[in-house]
């Protein structure tokens, strides 16, 4: 992550991010609490400033004066339009980790965190090792199963550890995160004599209410953005990248991709939002879903 960070803030489009009489030295205090080295000896480089203006943003740090206020709007405003390029570009090069290296990037634009693998509470208030640690004991591996989980069964298990208030907020954040159900079937077919697997992907939203919009939970994102998913098909095992689709739906959407025949073990279809930490998927394609 480290090197996709510094391509992000690397690119053109900061050229004139403003580095303002004496900010060098704001920069060098700021460099010392992000969790990424920058080059110290360019303190006075806009490109720098950029990737301290991000890494402090994932890190929630208080900003030093008004104006990195608005340098960092201006900053995550651009980096939607470079992400989606690097991603863009990863998949014309067939890379599936760098691919979904820069879809989780843009997650981390959004929601104003770091990403970590392995972490899949890091969107939850309050969700630090104790309340992770009740999740699992209680049979919630994920963000999925703790949304549909009873919200007095979680108001029981949580009590000794959350004060009304944070379960509140808790609950909240829960309720405005989307549970999606995917479902996929392979066919073989033929175009132009030619032998391909087209992978038909059904995308619907499960809420007891219609959706009206897909409008994003990003409380730490400046703008109002709305979801978008990429449907991704791969190869874990030689991280090639075999197709990618990105889709924006409301309640339900249906549509394909299409990939060789030769379906390799490991070959595997993801679904990766391009605005939340914790509630991608992934399936091994096989004759069934």
């Amino acid at each position: 992550m480290q090197d996709l960070l510094l391509t992000l803030a690397g690119a053109a489009e900061y050229d004139e991010l403003p580095v303002r009489h004496n900010e060098d030295k704001l920069n060098g205090l700021l460099a010392k609490d992000v969790r990424l080295s920058v080059d110290t000896r360019a303190l006075d480089d806009p490109h720098v400033k950029a990737n301290l203006l991000l890494q402090a943003h994932f890190m929630k740090l208080d900003l030093p004066i008004s104006d990195y206020v608005t340098d960092t709007k201006s900053v995550l405003d651009q980096s939607i339009r470079i992400i989606q390029a690097l991603v863009d570009l990863a998949a014309n090069g067939g890379w599936l980790k760098a691919a979904l290296n820069a879809m989780h990037l843009l997650q981390m634009v959004m929601q104003g965190l770091w990403f970590k693998e392995d972490d899949k509470f890091a969107m939850l208030p309050y969700a630090d090792e104790r309340i992770i640690g009740v999740f699992k004991r209680n049979g919630m591996m994920d963000l999925q199963t703790v949304k549909r989980c009873p919200s007095n069964f979680l108001a029981q298990v949580l009590q000794p550890f959350l004060s009304g208030p944070e379960f509140a907020e808790l609950t909240k954040c829960l309720a405005q995160l989307p549970h999606i159900d995917t479902t996929w079937e392979l066919h073989n077919v033929r175009k132009r004599n030619e032998a391909l697997l087209t992978v038909e992907v059904i995308l619907r939203r499960v809420s007891p209410l219609r959706q009206k919009d897909a409008r994003a939970y990003a409380p730490y994102y400046p703008k109002v953005k709305d979801e978008s998913w990429w449907i991704v098909i791969g190869n874990k095992k030689t991280s090639e990248l075999l197709a990618l689709k990105r889709v924006h739906f409301v309640d339900y959407l249906k549509t394909q991709l299409v990939i060789s025949p030769d379906l390799q073990e490991d070959t595997t279809l993801f679904l990766v939002s391009d605005c939340y930490i914790g509630l991608d998927q992934e399936y091994v394609l096989n004759e069934t879903s």
